[in-house]
């Protein structure tokens, strides 16, 4: 149901009697709803929270009853029918300030509910405050058990935050608690350190990078540097070197990114138009290289915008 309250305060009091005979409530016990703004403070209370963020929720104590208790209950209670009990269904969002970042399962009619659920993320965001919001899942939307905060300045601090935090509810007569556990790194005391933190794979060694300056450095003076050491340094191209590779590859050939134009050359000749033309496409040496026992993959990026109605020229 959908109902709309317009008028002055008179107007507002009789439609709370009308509500409370004919429903059973009135509009001051519906729970508070989240405003999406609550956060907006000042800038100097904003902080970079960057590094690696642990999260253990482990369980809330004493939490509200919102089953049964207005229409919308009542009408999840016909659509999705209890066997036992009639209590919430809840479950904790993670946010920082209106971002959410994590959200345990939910547990079915409990108003103790144990989760002892761990997360591990990395964040790097600007906020303020660190938010947990339990909810009453619903068969239709959800409906807000309560809400607790800590300050992001605080988090970053103390490194290791366990509280039993007081829940904020616009339920009446309870007095709900949620028992958390935060453990955070600072990016800044991982400086110096290469390892890729829970990654498939571990570090490597005797890898070997290639920087360029451009995709394609063409052959001229304003391409020519003096390096370190006081030689001549000239520009490498990153496509020729490209398809040196691609040339020379006898086991395999993996490209992985956004997109590949098949028909694009990558060896060019700055001097001569018809010279570059001479040269194979792309698509061509990887059909020869394919021909030749060496196996090509091709990782492409997937989304909805990367289709030809979607692509920019060039």
């Amino acid at each position: 149901y959908t109902i709309k309250f317009e008028g002055k305060n008179g107007d507002r009091r009789f439609c709370n009697k009308m509500m409370q005979a004919l429903f059973g409530y009135c509009l001051h016990c519906l729970p508070i709803p989240p405003r999406r703004n609550y956060t907006k403070v000042k800038e100097k209370d904003c902080v970079y929270f960057r590094g690696d963020l642990k999260v253990t929720v482990k369980g809330a104590s004493n939490l509200p009853n919102a089953d049964g208790r207005n229409i919308k209950a009542k009408f999840d209670n016909l659509m999705r029918p209890k066997k036992n009990k009639d209590l919430s269904d809840p479950y904790v969002n993670v946010c920082i300030d209106d971002i959410k970042i994590l959200q345990t399962k939910v547990i079915k009619d409990e108003l103790d509910p144990v989760w002892n659920e761990t997360f591990d993320t990395e964040v790097s965001h600007e906020g303020t405050k660190m938010f947990f919001w339990v909810w009453d899942d619903d068969v239709i939307g959800k409906e807000k058990l309560g809400h607790a905060s800590i300050n992001l300045k605080d988090i970053i601090h103390k490194k290791v935050i366990k509280q039993k935090l007081d829940l904020f509810t616009p339920f009446k007569n309870v007095k709900p608690t949620l028992d958390v556990e935060i453990e955070f790194e600072p990016v800044s005391e991982a400086v110096g350190e290469f390892e890729v933190t829970r990654s498939y794979f571990p570090l490597r060694h005797s890898g070997e990078v290639t920087l360029y300056q451009d995709a394609c450095c063409l052959p001229s003076p304003a391409h020519q540097h003096i390096s370190v050491n006081g030689s001549p340094f000239t520009a490498r191209s990153a496509w020729d070197d490209i398809a040196h590779s691609i040339e020379k590859a006898q086991k395999f050939i993996y490209f992985t990114g956004w997109s590949m134009t098949h028909d694009i050359r990558l060896r060019r000749d700055s001097l001569d138009s018809q010279k570059t033309k001479s040269y194979p496409i792309l698509g061509e040496i990887l059909k020869q290289k394919a021909n030749e026992g060496v196996n090509v993959l091709i990782l492409l990026w997937d989304e909805p915008f990367n289709n030809e109605e979607m692509t920019m020229a060039g």
